[in-house]
């Protein structure tokens, strides 16, 4: 896509959001299609794991987590704790602790600079040993 300079976040955030997932009337035509009801209430049962164990820890961490997640699979969480920008906490996250995280930035300007974004889309395993980092990483910014 070619666009003026000023417009180039803003074009990167609506590519993202296009690309994210698929729109909801494909997504319901797949139930229909694969009849996986088992499969599905395992995957719902796993990422509500994910989701409790993701949460319990950010909050004991000291992240403020104002909405607590029903159908997705990441978590939005308050970092004005720190007094650290997001993008900022972000790339000192990913290059200091080895964590990939997402600002708040690339979802919309209210308050971006003060919130970030976890996924949960990977195994508990993983999940924990990211936590570690994160616990360990966030000792050293108090």
């Amino acid at each position: 896509m070619v666009v003026p300079k000023w417009f180039t976040r803003t074009a990167q955030k609506i590519g993202q959001n296009v690309y994210i997932s698929s729109p909801s009337i494909s997504q319901f035509a797949s139930l229909k299609a694969f009849d996986a009801e088992a499969d599905i209430e395992m995957m719902k049962n796993t990422y509500k794991k994910r989701r409790d164990f993701m949460v319990r820890e950010l909050k004991d961490m000291g992240f403020y987590i104002p909405v607590l997640p029903e159908g997705a699979f990441y978590i939005y969480a308050g970092i004005e704790k720190w007094g650290i920008d997001s993008m900022d906490f972000v790339k000192r996250a990913l290059y200091e602790a080895k964590i990939a995280i997402t600002p708040g930035y690339d979802f919309g300007n209210f308050r971006a600079g003060s919130y970030i974004r976890f996924s949960y889309a990977n195994s508990l395993e993983r999940l924990k040993e990211g936590c570690s980092r994160l616990r360990k990483w966030i000792g050293g910014l108090r």
